[in-house]
């Protein structure tokens, strides 16, 4: 909610103020009844992740939200199509309002799966199927080599700095490429630009420097995991450096897509006081500045030192392949 005021400031909304959805009306909560029923039972759980249905990524841990703290109120388990336990760890989160299964190792795809929880007042079970992301490649790997991906950072699930999606939405207007550079057995190096549109309406690369993404494993393709010292993204033209990138995502089995990616790092905000109007263009603390009043810390960069750096994390990023785009390495 703090980004969500930060964000007007940023987009010159003004002061007004504004009105949120109840929860029940936001998809994330299922409503099971008043918190404290007849019987004085309080220890209920509110919703579930996911809520049914199929299309659940198999890297993603499913999780429940409860009404009133207590872990020893509830149980949970989750079991596959043949009623057999699935590998997961059980975490609370501080508030001991969310619990999260963390999967000890990726669930499989393309399976049926049942999550079962108690509380004081029934038993819960919401059955879900996992999306065919993640199966085996049915294309050699080798045609993966010298192809490339628009990675859709517009609609990903920017989960901090929290709120950050307007912001993206309002700014994020330039593309963002991906290719695989290399790909030898386990190993699989990638290359990053930023792209732009030609005359004719084609997409193609942007002038400027390319970013290497350091030799990475790819014994559990079609998953990778790649960490890059240095990513440069674009907000309307300006550079927004990313420190200690760490980006990861599955190809899809034809390897015409990219699914369930993540990107985590350190964005620096220097740069970006002209998006907060006359005044502030070249004040490289404007942005932290502003979030500070609002409770959020900007940190060192990992380059400087300087305190001008956000905590920057999305998630389910998608990647399309652009037909006949080959990115060129460039050191400037």
């Amino acid at each position: 909610m703090r980004w969500v005021c930060l964000l007007s400031a940023l987009s010159a909304c003004g002061g007004g103020s504004e009105t949120l959805p109840a929860l029940m009306d936001t998809g994330w909560f299922t409503d099971t009844g008043s918190i404290v029923d007849a019987y004085g039972c309080v220890h209920k759980i509110g919703g579930f992740e996911p809520q049914g249905g199929a299309d659940w990524y198999h890297r993603s841990p499913p999780s429940l939200w409860v009404n009133e703290a207590n872990p020893d109120a509830y149980t949970v388990s989750l079991v596959d199509e043949d009623e057999v336990p699935a590998p997961v760890t059980p975490t609370w989160s501080e508030d001991e309002l969310r619990l999260t299964l963390t999967l000890d190792e990726p669930l499989r795809p393309d399976t049926h799966y049942t999550l079962r929880a108690s509380d004081c007042g029934a038993n819960h079970e919401v059955g879900f199927k996992t999306s065919t992301l993640g199966l085996p490649l049915t294309v050699e790997p080798s045609e993966l080599v010298g192809k490339t991906w628009l990675m859709d950072m517009i609609n990903a699930d920017w989960v901090e700095p929290g709120g950050a999606e307007a912001l993206v939405q309002l700014y994020f207007s330039d593309p963002t490429l991906l290719a695989v550079q290399r790909l030898d057995g386990d190993i699989i190096e990638l290359l990053g630009a930023a792209g732009e549109t030609d005359l004719l309406g084609d997409l193609i690369q942007a002038p400027g420097a390319t970013w290497d993404f350091p030799t990475a494993s790819f014994a559990e393709a079609p998953y990778f995991a790649s960490a890059s010292g240095l990513v440069v993204l674009k907000f309307q033209g300006v550079g927004i450096p990313i420190h200690d990138a760490v980006l990861a995502g599955t190809f899809t089995s034809d390897g015409s897509g990219i699914g369930g990616g993540s990107l985590e790092g350190m964005g620096d905000t220097s740069d970006l006081g002209a998006f907060l109007g006359a005044g502030f263009e070249d004040d490289p603390y404007a942005v932290c500045d502003l979030a500070a009043g609002l409770g959020i810390s900007c940190e060192p960069c990992p380059d400087s030192g300087v305190a001008t750096c956000l905590r920057m994390s999305a998630r389910d990023l998608t990647g399309e392949l652009v037909d006949g785009l080959v990115l060129t390495p460039q050191a400037t």
